[in-house]
């Protein structure tokens, strides 16, 4: 190998390490959140989430075909699984704001919702002297 290509490959390989602390946090912060569907619930989402990208592991443990959607988000940050038949999966990622956010399941026309299929968690705090939420 030639002076100039070996200088050449130990730049690019400075520069991949270089950028590898600043993309760890970032991974390291990243949520996971395991999401049950069956009949009629939702389990494992929790009360409280961190702002920032979060991955729901969708599984439907039922019968019958389920899925997992936001009825009420922060504009942005809906969530969304595509229908799934018995034992099917999804990962869905979403990136999470601040606010309150309602999940159903949409199958049925609200009758899976209207039977118990609702999940709710929050995102940061409300402050009530500004009736906002903040990280």
């Amino acid at each position: 190998m030639n002076r100039k290509r070996l200088v050449g490959a130990f730049i690019a390989a400075v520069a991949v390490l270089a950028a590898l602390p600043a993309a760890l946090p970032a991974a390291k912060n990243a949520q996971t959140v395991t999401v049950t569907l069956s009949e009629f619930h939702i389990k494992g989402v929790p009360a409280k989430l961190k702002p920032g990208a979060a991955t729901f592991n969708v599984k439907n443990a039922g019968k019958f075909p389920h899925n997992f959607s936001t009825i009420w988000a922060p504009a942005g940050a809906k969530i969304k699984s595509k229908t799934l038949q018995a034992g099917g999966t999804q990962s869905v990622t979403a990136t999470l704001k601040p606010g309150a956010y309602i999940l159903v399941c949409t199958v049925g026309a609200g009758f899976h919702a209207s039977q118990g299929m609702i999940a709710r968690f929050t995102v940061g705090t409300f402050d009530f002297a500004t009736g906002k939420w903040k990280a």
